[in-house]
C-alpha cells in the first residue's frame, strides 16, 4: 500500500479496501471486543506466517534459521475491534432494508477489524490489553468503553517507522451499538476466524478485516 503511493507511512489502512481510516494525528475511535497473542514470522521484512503464542513457546529466540534462511519472530498483541463508523453504516443499511426494501451497498455489512501491535507499537498494545484487565476487574465487558487509535512517525539509524498510539476514549452509551457489540462478543468467543493476510508487509500499519468461519 505504501509502495504504490496509495497511502503514507503511518496511515491506518483497511487492508481489504485500501481505505485510509486515519493516523498521523487523525485518530479513530475503536471499540475493543477480544484480544489474543501470536508470533509473527517474517523474512527480510516480508510476512511469512503466524504462529500461536503459548506459555510453552514464549521463550523462543527472535531470530532463527529455517531451510537455510534467516527468519525473524516477533510477539504481536492482537485485537478484534469494531469501528463506530462501521456500526452506524450497518445500522443505516438495516433501516433502509426495513423501511424501503431497498438493498444497500454490501460494504455496509459489518465485520470486526483486527489490529496487531508489535515492535515499537507493542507498548500501545499493552495499553489496550490493560483496558481489558481493568474492565474485567470492574465486572464490565471490554466493549463498554471505546479507545482512540492513532499513529506517529519515529526515526532511528535504520530510517523512519510508524508507531501506533492508544489513548483513553469514553463510554459507549448507544443501546443499538452496545447490542451489536454484544452480538460480536458472543460470536468471537467461540468462532474461528480467517484473517485477510494477503500481501501483508511486515513493516506496514494496516487494519485487517476478519471473517468469522
Amino acid at each position: 500500500i505504501i509502495e504504490d503511493g496509495s497511502a503514507k507511512l503511518g496511515q491506518l489502512v483497511r487492508s481489504t479496501t485500501n481505505e485510509v481510516l486515519g493516523g498521523l494525528g487523525a485518530s479513530i475511535p475503536v471499540i475493543p471486543i477480544k484480544q489474543w497473542k501470536t508470533w509473527m514470522i517474517s523474512e527480510s521484512g516480508k510476512f511469512r506466517g503466524v504462529e500461536p503464542f503459548t506459555p510453552a513457546n514464549s521463550g523462543l529466540p527472535f531470530e532463527f534459521i529455517q531451510d537455510g534462511r534467516t527468519m525473524k519472530r516477533e510477539r504481536v498483541l492482537n485485537f478484534y475491534v469494531l469501528l463506530p463508523a462501521d456500526i452506524e453504516a450497518n445500522l443505516a443499511a438495516r433501516r433502509l432494508i426495513s423501511e424501503t426494501g431497498e438493498m444497500p451497498d454490501k460494504l455496509a455489512s459489518l465485520v470486526p477489524c483486527q489490529i496487531g501491535f508489535k515492535s515499537t507499537s507493542y507498548k500501545a498494545g499493552r495499553t489496550l490489553a490493560t483496558h481489558f484487565a481493568q474492565m474485567e476487574d470492574l465486572g464490565a465487558k471490554s466493549y463498554m468503553r471505546w479507545l482512540s487509535l492513532d499513529s506517529e512517525i519515529g526515526q532511528n539509524d535504520k530510517g523512519k517507522f510508524s508507531v501506533l498510539k492508544v489513548t483513553e476514549g469514553g463510554a459507549v452509551r448507544d443501546k443499538e451499538q452496545l447490542a451489536i457489540c454484544e452480538r460480536w462478543y458472543q460470536i468471537l468467543k467461540t468462532a474461528a476466524v480467517k484473517v485477510d493476510d494477503t500481501d501483508i508487509d511486515a513493516e506496514a500499519v494496516e487494519v485487517s478485516v476478519t471473517v468469522p468461519v
